[in-house]
C-alpha cells in the first residue's frame, strides 16, 4: 500500500529513521518539480539510491571518474533491455570494470543522492512497500544510522537542524544501549566530547558552557546524536524504541511539532531579526523568501537574495548572522605567517577562507558561511585542529586575501614557496616574475600535479596581453628599428612568458614554437607529435617576448642577426625541475623561437612500457646485456630514439658498470652516468670526446649520433675492443643503417664484425580511451594496407571521436613501433659481402623480423591506434 506526504512535514532523514526503527522494506520516492529520487531499503537498511538527474546516474558518474570508457558504456547500455540486467552487472560481465570498484561507486552514488536532498522542505514523498528487493545487495557502508548521522552534520537549514532537539530546555542523557549503538557508527571529536559531558543529565545550556564550543557546533552535534538515539531527552523513551524516536522524529500521521514556535522563542531567524532591526520590511522579506523558494534564487542563502534585491547591506546581514549563530564577527583580519601556512592554499581557495589565529587545539578561521559543514570537516581533517568559525564580510575576506595571498594565484602560491637561491639560468617562479627571493616561504607539496590549476583562462590571458600591449609603445621612425618603451623585466611580459612555459608543462607539450608572421605572433605547442595553435598575440610584443626568452636562457639580446642556442631550467617546488632547450633563428618577420621541453617527470624509461611486443623486448634486452658490440637506433627526429637508449641505460647496472655518454645536447641527467655535452666551438666534438672516453676505462658508451666518418670509425673499433656502444643514425629502416655506416667510410667487414642489432622506430598516437568508438572500413582497404585476408575479415577498428580529455583530437599519448634486426650469422655474411640493403632486409624478414608497417598494423588490430595513423607513419612494403 502506497502512502504519501509532504516534505514540509517530514524530511528524508526522518523517513529513513522511521523505516529503520520499523524494519520496513520498500522504496521511499521523493519528488520536487521534475526531480525524482528513490531510496530502497530492506528491513530498514539502505540498499541503494537512484535519481532521474543525468549527473547522478551511474553511467555518467563512471565516465566522469574515468572508470569506464565511452565505448564500453555505450555497449553496456545497448544490452540493458534485452538482458534485463542492470548496468553495473553488464559492465562487470564485460570486464569493463572491477566489481570492487563498481561497488564503491554505487555506495558513493547513493550517499551523494541522499545528502543532496537532506535540505528539501518542499515537494512530496511516496512510500511503497511492494517493491521486490530480494536480489539487492546490502553494503555495510550504507548503514542507515551512519548515513543519518552524516546527513545531520551536513544540514544547512537551521530549522531542520533544530527539529530533533524538540524542547531546548529539556535535559539530555545517554541512552541505555548507547555503547551498542556507537560501536556501529563513527563519531566526530565534538560528538565524543558531548558524550563525555553527559555522564549526568545536562541541558543544552550546560553542555555549551562546559564544552566551550560554539552554540551552532553543540546544536549540530546534539541533533546528530539524538537522531540516531545515542542520547535521549529525559522525558522521552530510551531503549530499543529510543534509538530512532528519541530525537523528536515524528511517525506518519503524527501531528506536526510546534518547533516553529520554539524556534522563534529561543533562536530568531535571520529574516525576523532583519525586520525587527528595521533593515528590511516584512514585504521585502516575503519577496526574498519567495525568490529563494523558486527560480534562480533556489540554491542561495537568504542573505544573498536580500543583497541581490538591494534590500539589505552585507554588513547588516553579517551582524545579524553573528548574533543569530553566536559567532564572532571580524573586520580587519590579521594573520601570522605560521598560522597562514596551517591551511593549504588550494583548500583555502576552494572554500574562500582565511585562518585567523591558533587557540590551543583549535584554529579560528574566517568564513563567509560559517554553517558550511563540508568546509569545516575538510579544514579540521587537513589541519588536525578543531575549527572555530568566525564570520567576515566579503570585503574583509577580499582585503585579507589581497594582503596575505596576493592579487593573483601565482603570487598566492609564491607565499608558500621556500627560499632557494637560483643558479645561473636556473629559474624559480620568483626569478621568472623578475623578483628577488627574499621571503622564507614554503611551497605546497605536489605542485607538479596542481600546475594546471593556475593556467590563465581565456579572459585572463586577454587582459594580460592587453596589459603588455599598453605598456609597449612601439615607435617607428623612417624605417628605424622599433624602440621599446618598456623593460622586458616588467610584470606583464614576464607573466606572459611564465604562462606559456607553465601551460606547455600542463599540456605535456614536447615543443613550444613562438612564430612571428606578417600580421600576428603565433604560439604553437607540439602535442603527441602534432603541432597545435594555442594562441595568437599582437605582433607588437614580439621583440619584448623574444628578448625575455633570450634573457632567461642566457643568450645575447643585442644579437638579432645570427642564430643562438640556450637553455632554461625551471624549478617547480622542491622536487621537480623542467629544462627547456632554446633555439632562436632570425626570419624576415622577426626572431623565431623554439623551446624543446625536457620534463624528466614525464620521461618514460621503462622498457616494458615503450611499446615493444614480447619477442622484440626479449631480443633487445638480450642485446644490451652483451659485453661488447654496437647497437644502433634509427629513425627521423622526434621518433623516440633517445628515449629508447635512455631506457636501455636505465635498465643496466650502474654500480658495476662505468657508463659514459656524449650527447648534443644532454637532454636528461642520470645519476651514476658520466654525461658530456658536445661544444664544437671549444673543440668538444663527438670524435674528440670518444677518444678521451677510451682512456676512461668505460664498459658502456652512448653516442648521441653518428654523423661523421671519424665518429663512426671510433664507435666501430670501440665495439670490437670490449665496449658496448649505443648510438643513433638517421635512416628510414633498420637494414638501411648498414648502408649509412658504409657511406660514412666504414669497411663492410668492420660493420659486420661490430654490429649487434639495429632498431628502426616510429611513434604512433594512441586512441583516446574516453572517446574511442568503433568504425567500419572496407575489407579491400585493409588488405591494401598490408593486413592478411583473415585478419581483415575479423578485425574491429576504432578511432577517437574527440572529447575534453584529448582536446578533441581523438588521441591521447603515443606508443612506439619497432623494426628490430638482430645481426645474425646470415646477415653478418650479407654485410661482409657488401650486399644492398633490400637484400639484407629480405634475409631479416625471412628470419622473423617484423617491419614497421606490420608492427603498426598489429597496434591497429589491438585497438591501440587508428588505421589512418598507421598508414601515415609507415611505408607499404
Amino acid at each position: 500500500m502506497e502512502q504519501r506526504g509532504s516534505l514540509a512535514d517530514k524530511n528524508v532523514l526522518e523517513l529513513l529513521m522511521e523505516w529503520h526503527r520499523q524494519k520496513r522494506t520498500g522504496s521511499i520516492v521523493l519528488r520536487r518539480k521534475q526531480i525524482e529520487k528513490i531510496i530502497y531499503l530492506r528491513n530498514g537498511l539502505i540498499l541503494r539510491a537512484q535519481s532521474n538527474q543525468e549527473n547522478e546516474k551511474l553511467g555518467q558518474i563512471l565516465l566522469k571518474k574515468n572508470l569506464v570508457s565511452t565505448w564500453d558504456l555505450e555497449v553496456a547500455v545497448s544490452q540493458l533491455k534485452p538482458s534485463e540486467k542492470r548496468l553495473g552487472q553488464i559492465l562487470t560481465g564485460m570486464s569493463a570494470i572491477k566489481e570492487s570498484v563498481l561497488n564503491n561507486t554505487l555506495v558513493s552514488q547513493s550517499r551523494d543522492i541522499i545528502f543532496s536532498i537532506i535540505d528539501w522542505e518542499d515537494g512530496e514523498y511516496f512510500l511503497d512497500e511492494n517493491t521486490d528487493l530480494t536480489k539487492e545487495i546490502q553494503f555495510e557502508q550504507l548503514y542507515t544510522p551512519e548515513i543519518i548521522l552524516q546527513g545531520m552534520r551536513r544540514i544547512s537549514n537551521i530549522v531542520l537542524l533544530l527539529r530533533p532537539l524538540g524542547d531546548l530546555q529539556a535535559k539530555l542523557k545517554l541512552a541505555a544501549d548507547y555503547l551498542e549503538k556507537i560501536r556501529k557508527i563513527t563519531l566526530l571529536s565534538e560528538e565524543k566530547s558531548i558524550l563525555a559531558l553527559l555522564h549526568k543529565p545536562s541541558t543544552l545550556k550546560d553542555i555549551i558552557s562546559a564544552s566551550g564550543m560554539e552554540k551552532l557546533t553543540v546544536y549540530r552535534s546534539v541533533a546528530a546524536l539524538l537522531s540516531v538515539g545515542v542520547i535521549v531527552q529525559e522525558d522521552r523513551p530510551s531503549g530499543r524504541e529510543g534509538i530512532d524516536n528519541a530525537g523528536g522524529f515524528r511517525t506518519v500521521g503524527a501531528p506536526a511539532t510546534t518547533l516553529p514556535a520554539l524556534k522563534i522563542k529561543h533562536r530568531k531567524q535571520l529574516g525576523e531579526m532583519l525586520v525587527e532591526q528595521h533593515v528590511v520590511t516584512e514585504e521585502q522579506l516575503k519577496e526574498a523568501l519567495h525568490m529563494q523558494g523558486s527560480g534562480k534564487g533556489k540554491k542561495q542563502l537568504l542573505g544573498n537574495v536580500l543583497m541581490q534585491l538591494g534590500y539589505a547591506s552585507e554588513n547588516a546581514i553579517v551582524d545579524c548572522l553573528s548574533t543569530q549563530l553566536n559567532i564572532r564577527k571580524v573586520e580587519n583580519i590579521e594573520v601570522a605567517d605560521e598560522v597562514l601556512r596551517l591551511i593549504p592554499f588550494n583548500l583555502a581557495k576552494k572554500y574562500f577562507v582565511c585562518p585567523v589565529r591558533r587557540l590551543g587545539s583549535a584554529l579560528e578561521v574566517a568564513m563567509l558561511d560559517p554553517t558550511n559543514m563540508a568546509a569545516l570537516d575538510d579544514l579540521s581533517f587537513v589541519t588536525g585542529y578543531k575549527i572555530r568559525p568566525v564570520i567576515a564580510s566579503n570585503d574583509a575576506m577580499k582585503a585579507a586575501w589581497k594582503t596575505y595571498y596576493g592579487k593573483s594565484e601565482e603570487k598566492a602560491l609564491e607565499k608558500f614557496e621556500r627560499k632557494d637561491e637560483p643558479k645561473k639560468h636556473e629559474l624559480t617562479y620568483h626569478a621568472l616574475a623578475g623578483k628577488e627571493e627574499d621571503e622564507d616561504d614554503s611551497f605546497e607539496e605536489g605542485l607538479s600535479e596542481e600546475i594546471s590549476s593556475f593556467i590563465l583562462d581565456e579572459d585572463e590571458l586577454q587582459n594580460l596581453v592587453s596589459g603588455v600591449v599598453e605598456e609597449l609603445q612601439v615607435v617607428k621612425d623612417d624605417g628605424a628599428p622599433p624602440v621599446e618603451q618598456v623593460s622586458v623585466d616588467d610584470a606583464p611580459i614576464v607573466k606572459l612568458v611564465n604562462t606559456i612555459l607553465r601551460q606547455a608543462i600542463s599540456l605535456a607539450a614536447s615543443d613550444i614554437h613562438i612564430e612571428p608572421w606578417e600580421n600576428k605572433l603565433q604560439i604553437r605547442f607540439r602535442l603527441d607529435g602534432v603541432l597545435h595553435r594555442v594562441m595568437s598575440l599582437p605582433l607588437t610584443i614580439t621583440s619584448a617576448l623574444t628578448s625575455r626568452v633570450k634573457i632567461i636562457s642566457g643568450m645575447d639580446i643585442a644579437e638579432r642577426r645570427r642564430p643562438q642556442d640556450g637553455r632554461v631550467k625551471l624549478r617547480i617546488g622542491k622536487r621537480r625541475a623542467v629544462d627547456y632547450r632554446v633555439s632562436v633563428v632570425p626570419t624576415v618577420f622577426g626572431e623565431r623561437v623554439v623551446l624543446r621541453v625536457l620534463d624528466r617527470s614525464s620521461l618514460q624509461i621503462d622498457l616494458t612500457k615503450l611499446g615493444f611486443d614480447g619477442s622484440q623486448l626479449e631480443h633487445f634486452q638480450k642485446a644490451i646485456q652483451q659485453p661488447y658490440g654496437m647497437i644502433l637506433c634509427t629513425g627521423p627526429t622526434g621518433s623516440g630514439k633517445t628515449t629508447t637508449l635512455y631506457s636501455a641505460l636505465n635498465s643496466l647496472d650502474h654500480s658495476s658498470n662505468n657508463i659514459l655518454t656524449v650527447e648534443d645536447p644532454v637532454e636528461y641527467n642520470f645519476p651514476g652516468v658520466g654525461q658530456v655535452q658536445v661544444n664544437e666551438g671549444t673543440g668538444v666534438t663527438f670524435a674528440a670526446v670518444l677518444r678521451s672516453f677510451l682512456r676512461q676505462d668505460p664498459d658502456i658508451m652512448m653516442v648521441g649520433e653518428i654523423r661523421d666518418p671519424e665518429t663512426a670509425e671510433i664507435c666501430a673499433k670501440a665495439a670490437l675492443t670490449g665496449h658496448l656502444v649505443l648510438s643513433t643514425v638517421h635512416t628510414n629502416d633498420a637494414p638501411s643503417a648498414v648502408g649509412r655506416l658504409v657511406d660514412l667510410g666504414l669497411k663492410p667487414y668492420l660493420v659486420s664484425a661490430s654490429l649487434l642489432m639495429v632498431i628502426a622506430q616510429r611513434l604512433l598516437r594512441k586512441i583516446c580511451k574516453h572517446c574511442r568508438t568503433e568504425v567500419t572500413v572496407d575489407k579491400q582497404v585493409l588488405i591494401n594496407a598490408g593486413m592478411r585476408e583473415e585478419e581483415a575479415e575479423r578485425v574491429v577498428l576504432f578511432k577517437g571521436r574527440g572529447c575534453e580529455y584529448c582536446g578533441n583530437t581523438g588521441f591521447s599519448g603515443r606508443s612506439g613501433i619497432y623494426e628490430i634486426m638482430p645481426v645474425t650469422r646470415r646477415i653478418k655474411s650479407a654485410i661482409a659481402a657488401d650486399l644492398p640493403s633490400d637484400q639484407i632486409k629480405d634475409i631479416a624478414l625471412s628470419e622473423g623480423m617484423k617491419d614497421l608497417r606490420r608492427c603498426a598494423l598489429e597496434k591497429v588490430i589491438a585497438g591501440v591506434t587508428s588505421l589512418e595513423e598507421a598508414i601515415q607513419n609507415t611505408l607499404t612494403q
